[in-house]
């Protein structure tokens, strides 16, 4: 009698847990809540699929469904929550991370986003999709400034498409920019042969980065090439800044203001990329001139040195005194220059270029602070536009050495509209107030 009561007890218990985890019956609740949630009526939705669990506590399905309502209603809590439990019974499943990812987007947790956007790409069996995901993580990575991570995620994104030309310019993109340009280079020239049948304003950002990787590479003549084809694209005014000419005209800025070894090391790169210029051979004749010929500088200042105490004109008098303070210049004779220099300005006190001479000597004698005070002072006054320029630049350059970063920005940013754009431009990335060239292009 006993054991039949027992048998009947198990029974039931069956029938019960049965009924409890009718599969038939979860469906039924599952379908009427996915119809709910296609009109919108979230709430009704979700009563359903409470229903359809209580039979199926363990279908994913349904549980990644309510998620999706509650987070149509923004009940985000309890769409975590529903996520947070799918994810315990099946932890590859992608469409749980987007959904994590989209929660957190909304709440502006975009660390949290993308590290499940992330998951989901690495889940997410459809390429198309594991493709998008990881691309919305690399740009995440971009915005934020993170180069070396969005670097890594770029590497990741062309794993899943290698062929894909998007993911060859982003991931060549930012192995430039994390100063690996041999991956950079490889990138590009792996699906040239797709961009090179391509319009050149749709194919010049890929040749742009290609003679970015060339050049710091220093495969130089490869570089111009690439960047040869950019001409006529919005690209072009980027890759001109490798280009020999904008060099040439960085070394004869600072040859002007004696620079001479910066004025040689430009000159020298100019002539890797192209030797065949003939304005860079004036240019390095005009500093090998420099660098030998301070005996006949002296010889021709005790000319003019006597000519000066025999000439009764003071303006005669002002113009010899400016050529000897320039011959003194060109020897490095910088108390000379400074001395001559003064004594054209006792004859005229607004004699520009006696003020540019003795503002160079300053320079070169490190007597900064005089020559920021006697620039500020010269750019007063009216003065060809030439020299003004130049005595800016020079102001730049005593501020920059003194330290005094405000003075020397603004005197390096008036100089934009003049022959020494670019020898400013390049002052002031080196103090970090401007972005380097394929910084300013916008990510796309």
């Amino acid at each position: 009698m006993k054991k039949i009561l027992l048998y009947i007890v198990i029974l039931a218990g069956i029938g019960l847990t049965a009924k409890a985890q009718d599969p038939h019956k979860g469906l039924a609740h599952y379908v009427d809540g996915m119809n709910y949630q296609k009109t919108g009526q979230h709430q009704r939705a979700i009563d359903e699929f409470n229903k359809a669990l209580r039979s199926e506590p363990s279908n994913y399905r349904y549980l990644h469904a309510k998620a999706v309502s509650e987070f149509k209603i923004r009940d985000n809590e309890s769409s975590i929550n529903s996520l947070n439990s799918l994810l315990k019974l099946k932890d590859d499943f992608a469409p749980a991370y987007v959904l994590l990812a989209q929660i957190y987007y909304q709440q502006g947790d975009y660390n949290k986003a993308a590290e499940f956007y992330d998951k989901a790409a690495m889940h997410e069996p459809n390429p198309a999709d594991k493709y998008k995901y990881k691309m919305m993580v690399t740009n995440k990575y971009i915005k934020d400034g993170n180069m070396k991570i969005a670097y890594e995620k770029a590497k990741e994104l062309k794993a899943i498409s290698p062929k894909d030309l998007k993911a060859n310019y982003y991931f060549a993109r930012l192995a430039n920019k994390v100063k690996k340009y041999g991956e950079a280079r490889d990138a590009i020239l792996d699906v040239e042969p797709a961009i090179k049948s391509m319009q050149p304003k749709d194919n010049a950002k890929y040749y742009f980065e290609l003679g970015y990787a060339h050049y710091y590479l220093e495969e130089y003549e490869k570089s111009k090439a690439a960047f040869d084809k950019t001409v006529g694209t919005k690209y072009a005014q980027a890759a001109e800044k490798f280009s020999p000419k904008y060099f040439y005209r960085i070394a004869i800025a600072y040859y002007k203001f004696h620079e001479n070894e910066t004025s040689k090391k430009y000159l020298d790169l100019a002539e890797k990329i192209q030797k065949e210029l003939p304005e860079l051979h004036v240019l390095r004749a005009q500093l090998s001139k420099r660098m030998t010929n301070k005996t006949a500088n002296q010889s021709t200042i005790t000319h003019y040195e006597n000519a000066v105490k025999t000439q009764a004109d003071p303006a005669r008098r002002e113009s010899i005194y400016e050529k000897i303070a320039e011959l003194y210049l060109e020897s490095e004779n910088y108390e000379g220059c400074l001395r001559t220099s003064e004594e054209a300005l006792r004859l005229n006190k607004s004699d520009s270029k006696a003020l540019l001479n003795k503002i160079n000597a300053l320079y070169k004698l490190n007597r900064l602070k005089e020559a920021v005070e006697t620039a500020q002072e010269a750019l007063k006054q009216k003065m060809e536009p030439a020299i003004a320029a130049d005595i800016s630049f020079l102001l730049g350059l005593s501020a920059k050495k003194l330290g005094d970063k405000n003075i020397a920005k603004q005197a390096f940013t008036q100089l934009q509209r003049t022959t020494l754009r670019d020898a400013a431009e390049l002052e002031l990335k080196s103090m970090g107030e401007m972005k380097e060239d394929d910084e300013e292009m916008s990510d796309e």
